[in-house]
Formats: structure tokens, sequence, C-alpha cells
């Protein structure tokens, strides 16, 4: 964090961090993702290009066997396969819990 501040208050603020920047902010943000101080203007991941943008993301991968929902945060889609493939292999997937379709009309036995 660089040192910013005024003659009088010279531990005061800090600068932002953004490339192009440098302005010295008295309430500045730091980043969760990349965790570097920013000023307003470039507090969003967005605004300065985070690196870490979907560190705390949270989605959701469903199994095609067993359909049951299985909560990711900040992974990609080939770390999803691997959950996935996880999910398989330790015995959590059973196919009996899957859903089996039913038809939307009350009381209807059809599928």
């Amino acid at each position: 964090m660089a040192a910013g501040g005024t003659e009088a208050f010279p531990d005061l603020g800090t600068h932002c961090q953004h490339s192009d920047c440098n302005q010295l902010d008295f309430l500045p943000f730091k980043c969760q993702g990349c965790h570097k101080v920013f000023c307003l203007e470039h507090r969003s991941y967005k605004s300065h290009d985070c690196p870490k943008s979907d560190h705390n993301s949270r989605k959701v991968v469903v199994c095609d066997i067993c359909s049951t929902s299985i909560e990711t945060t900040g992974c990609h889609e080939d770390d999803e396969k691997l959950i996935l493939e996880k999910h398989v292999k330790f015995g959590n997937c059973d196919p009996q819990k899957k859903k089996k379709p039913t038809c939307a009309v009350r009381r209807c036995k059809e599928i």
C-alpha cells in the first residue's frame, strides 16, 4: 500500500493502485479479488480489469445421472467436469434419486 496523506496528516489516505490513476483517496476500496487498493472510480472488478474477478462467484453444476445440484465457487468449465467426475467416483451419485418426468396436469398419471 502506497503512503499518502497531506502535510498535516501524512498517514491519511492511500493512492489508487490502478496504473493510469494514482489518485490520493481518503476512503479507498480494497478489492476482494486481487487485494489492491482503488479509488471510487476503479473499485469495481471490471473498471480495474481484476484478474481474479470470479474468485467469489457461486455456480451450481447439475449431475446428469442423479440430478443432484453441486455448488461450486470460482471455478471454470474444466473444474466443473472434474467436480462431476469426483461426484460419480466417490459414490455420491445415485441414479435412483433422479426425478422422473411427470405431467403438469394435476392427478395425471401419464408421463
